[in-house]
């Protein structure tokens, strides 16, 4: 691997994943994981965002649980390692990103061999257990117009912009709702002035 891998991790660790390890570019919007897909090879995020969702296929909606960020592995993709190695969930790249895939066989050595290793897991764990309880108190007790301005404002963040190029299915999706709810809170919100509506595009004002 041509890349020194900037990590919090032991030098016999960094050696092995530069050992073993695959490197991934992959653009926004691409595909990574789907559900049902055979593990073999676990993503670990360097660079970009990748949004992790479950599909309801009886409702057809999509629920997003949780963003996998910068030097960051998946949570469910790793608990595949203790189960039956096959995807509960689906992951797109939200931005152009680049992954390194290790085997799934090695990452398991890892729990074992290195501290920092198992350091690591537990923190990744905690966090983002803690991202799906807020996502589930969000749920029960907040109204969607007062998530969506808090997933508004998180948008313009990342993008560091206050244009935000996206659909109203795609924010159906990530709230786990119908186009048809989101079109009419979304129209609340332009009245109000806390937000334009511009097809593909919402403009935070």
């Amino acid at each position: 691997m041509k890349n020194s891998i900037d990590l919090p991790l032991e030098q016999p660790l960094l050696e092995e994943i530069g050992a073993h390890a695959q490197e991934l570019s992959v653009s926004k919007g691409t595909s990574i994981v789907k559900e049902g897909d055979d593990m073999d090879l676990i993503p670990f995020l360097m660079k970009g965002s990748i949004r992790v969702f479950h599909k309801d296929y009886e409702k057809d909606r999509e629920m997003t649980l949780y963003y996998i960020k910068e030097k960051e592995a998946c949570m469910f993709s790793y608990f595949t390692i203790f189960s039956d190695h096959k995807s509960r969930v689906f992951a797109v790249a939200e931005l152009d990103s680049s992954l390194l895939l290790i085997p799934r066989e090695i990452m398991n050595s890892w729990q074992f061999k290195y501290p920092s290793w198992q350091k690591f897991v537990v923190k990744t764990y905690i966090h983002n257990y803690e991202i799906l309880l807020d996502k589930l108190k969000e749920a029960s007790l907040t109204k969607i117009e007062g998530r969506l301005k808090a997933f508004f404002k998180n948008k313009c963040r990342l993008l560091n912009t206050n244009e935000i190029p996206i659909t109203h299915q795609v924010i159906a999706n990530e709230f786990g709702t119908t186009r048809v709810v989101i079109s009419r809170v979304l129209k609340k919100m332009e009245q109000e002035k806390v937000i334009i509506l511009r097809r593909g595009k919402i403009i935070l004002i």
